[in-house]
């Protein structure tokens, strides 16, 4: 994740990765890292928060949602 931050734009600073302070939880990483931002970081209404995540097998999936979900 870290490597592909610049290729999309986005500074280091915009991460949250789940696995350095968690380890591998599977699936709750997507809202755990997501909690973890809003409360650590703040996330104004409006703006756009990109979940991406990978598994065991190759699996993936991504999704860009506005703060706060109507």
């Amino acid at each position: 994740m870290e490597s592909l931050a610049p290729r999309a734009g986005l500074d280091p600073e915009q991460l949250v990765i789940a696995g350095q302070d968690v380890g591998n939880i599977g699936a709750a990483s997507l809202p755990y890292a997501l909690d973890r931002a809003v409360r650590t970081r703040g996330i104004a209404p409006g703006e756009l928060v990109l979940l991406a995540g990978f598994g065991a097998g190759l699996t993936w999936g991504h999704a860009l949602i506005s703060w706060p979900p109507s």
